[in-house]
């Protein structure tokens, strides 16, 4: 989860802590990670449990806009900043702005980040498919 700056249009990201059953912990034990011994206790881990810093304040590499209903198969495709900007002021319930307001969000939201809209799929089809756009993304960029 992220929460945005209105002032300055920084990110700030906020780790949350994600649920982990009996299955999803063999599962994640199996491919080497150590999990807390707590875990079975509250079900629940969280990045600070395996020492992940929490990031600073940063401008988004990319953005990507989730679209429904969860599709059989996941859809990724490039997006423009200008549409991925109307996709998100529509989020927020703000009023119009005036086209000055709107270009200066444009310009302050998305004018550095690769935008992309997603429709997703099956979990672990859906994470390859965001993964393989952003590395390419990532790649055409370095």
């Amino acid at each position: 989860m992220t929460l945005v700056e209105p002032e300055t249009l920084n990110i700030l990201p906020i780790p949350r802590c994600f649920h982990v059953d009996d299955r999803g912990a063999a599962l994640l034990e199996a491919d080497g990670l150590s999990l807390p011994d707590v875990w079975p206790r509250f079900r629940f881990i969280v990045p600070n449990d395996f020492g992940v810093p929490v990031k600073p304040p940063c401008r988004p590499a990319w953005l990507v806009f989730m679209r429904g209903p969860r599709a059989e198969h996941p859809s990724i495709a490039p997006l423009s900043q200008a549409e991925m900007t109307a996709r998100l002021l529509s989020e927020t319930g703000q009023g119009p702005l005036a086209d000055a307001e709107t270009i200066a969000v444009i310009c302050g939201l998305a004018g550095v980040a690769s935008c992309f809209s997603l429709t997703p799929g099956p979990l672990g089809e859906t994470a390859d498919a965001v993964a393989a756009v952003l590395t390419a993304s990532k790649r055409a960029a370095g």
